[in-house]
């Protein structure tokens, strides 16, 4: 192969060459004064340095990455200068005089003279997000403009008129996977690809095309595929070198190795379209609004769950407006917070455009430029069909919750009555067994006639007593049993009463009366019950000619929530039986309802003290409450609530 020294050997071409470069250059000397530049650097730096008091960065200012101005006897090709040594890919910003920046990567070399002295430094420069930097032309000494291209970190190299490669650069060699033979042509690699992978002759190559047509060619990204069949994505940047006449001298093509960007932007895409299908898997819609404008980007899925036209601009204010109105503070207040905390989330209630309520969860981040909130990107998801069976979920425990509260009452009622049977059979029941079994051992051992038959009849009394407990016992005990509840006219039941009462009432010439009293939902057997021993207890505790008022009204709301057995929200009918009886101390009002309670001796009134209890029961099993007014020889009234009939209240 020719030496590449013999083919090129005027300042021109190397000149041409270094202008050509899609990257800035420029030199210092020993002092480091500023000794050339292309006009790759004038374009990426924004300005053209002047004057002779520019040392060691043509830049307007350098910033390093965490954001430190750095002064020009602190840059790196200061230090190169200073220290002697190389540097590779470093890295800053690069502020020009307009304000804007751009990222640069930086190689710096070493120049040595033709006799190897130290004489400066070179720096090689460009904007890694944008690879297109302009291309003109000053003056540089040959042997200067040799070493330039030979030390550029990018694979630079050159043909001539008819393809022959006349110069190539290291970067090059290794780029190909080869040095090229002499009889390669246009390009040293071992095979070219388009960008779609498809084969390209290599007389068809970029460089070929800027030969053959006299004009630089750019944007045709190839694939260069090495001997060892490695491959790497390649922006090439062929330009054509004319001379004064206007006659095609050759070619220089600098070709920038993109693969590392090929594959991340893959990975990138590969990435997005992982989170998109993710997205669309969790039916999510997606937002970025403007915190400034409070203009909003949305995706489809977010206009179908929100509801509006494609085509409508959506602003902040309008998703606020179809928010439900007592979530809107809340959510505005959320949206506040996001400014601070830098993160957004809540769930809150929207109104559809067909008028449906619709439950949506909403994620969000803020992003923040200098502390200051600039946008806020998130998510956004219909959840109403998970609300809804949340609260479905909830009505059904609240309602299995209310349920095994009865239940519990009912087995607190159960076990109280156990423990009143236990009581029973320990005291009221053993006492008169105990009288039978004394009785029945002084009959056997009486010769007298007339003492055993005392003695027989007063085990006849306390048998009969004993039957009298059991079967009022008994009936406490069925009372536990609630059958269906049905509508019964009060009335009814008071006149049945009265019948059933009939021989005792004229026996004791009472006057039981009643007028316009209502209809409750009932059990009737029950409520008979419960008025039948009321009027009793009345007839029974009485030394005068009994009178007996029964009649009924409305409980005031204080009075029904002094009760925690009522409801505020149902209709009650009170039903007040007042008598002219013996009365007694109300401190005993309460005490009068427990069972086997007493205020009188059996002797001076008979009884076995279950009445009362029985008439608290079925009033609780009616969810109603009973209590009692009283005073000795004033007499009392027994005063009942109940549920009343809707049909009436």
């Amino acid at each position: 192969m020719q030496d590449p020294a013999l083919l090129v050997k005027n300042e021109s071409f190397y000149r041409t060459l270094l202008e050509s470069l899609q990257i800035g250059v420029y030199s210092c000397d020993g002092d480091g004064y500023i000794t050339y530049f292309n006009e790759g650097a004038v374009n990426l730096l924004g300005y053209r340095p002047q004057g002779e008091d520019i040392t060691f960065s043509t830049c307007f200012k350098v910033w390093l990455p965490g954001g430190t101005v750095v002064p020009p006897e602190e840059t790196p090709m200061a230090i190169a200068l200073t220290q002697g040594r190389p540097f590779r890919n470093v890295q800053a910003w690069v502020e020009r005089p307009d304000g804007l920046r751009f990222y640069a990567s930086m190689n710096i070399d070493i120049i040595h003279d033709q006799n190897g002295n130290f004489a400066g430094a070179v720096n090689m420069f460009r904007d890694v997000a944008n690879r297109e930097p302009a291309d003109q032309a000053p003056v540089v000494e040959e042997g200067r403009y040799q070493q330039l291209v030979k030390l550029l970190p990018v694979a630079t190299y050159t043909c001539n008129a008819q393809g022959q490669i006349t110069s190539y650069n290291d970067a090059a060699v290794a780029l190909w996977g080869r040095e090229p033979q002499h009889n390669d042509r246009w390009c040293g690699a071992w095979k070219i690809f388009d960008r779609y992978g498809r084969a390209v002759a290599l007389e068809d190559c970029p460089i070929a095309i800027a030969l053959g047509e006299g004009r630089a060619v750019e944007g045709e990204m190839i694939i260069v595929e090495r001997p060892d069949g490695t491959q790497s994505y390649v922006m090439p940047h062929p330009k054509p070198m004319f001379d004064t006449s206007g006659r095609i001298l050759g070619a220089v093509d600098m070709l920038i190795d993109l693969t590392d960007e090929k594959r991340s932007h893959q990975i990138l895409e590969e990435s997005m379209e992982r989170l998109r299908l993710a997205i669309d898997a969790a039916e999510m819609g997606m937002w970025d609004m403007d915190i400034a404008t409070g203009t909003v980007v949305t995706s489809e899925r977010h206009r179908r769950i929100i509801g509006y036209d494609e085509k409508s601009n959506w602003t902040r204010e309008q998703f606020l407006a179809r928010l439900h109105p007592d979530d809107l503070l809340r959510v505005d207040l959320e949206f506040n917070m996001a400014m601070e905390t830098g993160k957004l989330f809540y769930e809150a209630r929207i109104i559809h455009p067909d008028k449906t309520v619709r439950w949506i969860r909403v994620n969000g981040v803020t992003l923040y430029s200098n502390s200051v909130p600039v946008r806020i990107l998130g998510t956004v998801v219909d959840i109403t069909a998970q609300q809804e069976a949340n609260d479905h979920l909830e009505k059904i425990v609240a309602k299995r919750t209310k349920e095994l509260r009865r239940l519990n009452k009912q087995l607190e009622k159960s076990n109280h009555d156990l423990e009143q049977f236990a009581y029973i059979a320990s005291h009221d029941l053993q006492e008169p067994l105990r009288k039978i079994q004394t009785f029945a051992t002084l009959v056997e051992n009486v010769n007298s006639e007339l003492n055993r038959r005392k003695y027989l009849s007063k085990i006849r009394d306390e048998a009969q007593g004993m039957s009298a407990l059991v079967r009022d016992v008994l009936m406490f005990s069925r009372l536990s049993a609630v059958p269906e509840f049905d509508r019964v006219d009060l009335n009814r039941i008071v006149e049945d009463v009265k019948a059933e009462l009939d021989l005792l009432i004229t026996e004791k010439t009472a006057i039981v009366k009643s007028s316009n009293l209502p209809t409750v939902m009932g059990i009737p057997r029950q409520l008979t019950q419960l008025i039948s021993n009321i009027i009793s207890n009345s007839l029974k505790f009485c030394k005068t000619q009994p009178i007996v008022e029964i009649f009924a009204g409305r409980p005031s709301k204080p009075e029904i929530k002094a009760h925690s057995r009522l409801r505020d929200d149902t209709a009650y009918v009170q039903l007040s039986i007042r008598d002219n009886g013996i009365g007694f101390e109300q401190k005993y009002a309460d005490q009068i309802f427990n069972i086997f309670q007493r205020l009188n001796t059996r002797g001076a009134y008979p009884g076995n003290g279950i009445g009362l209890a029985l008439c608290k029961k079925i009033v609780e099993n009616h969810n109603g409450v009973i209590r009692a007014k009283s005073a000795p020889d004033q007499g009392t009234t027994i005063v009942i609530t109940l549920p009343a009939d809707a049909r009436r209240f």
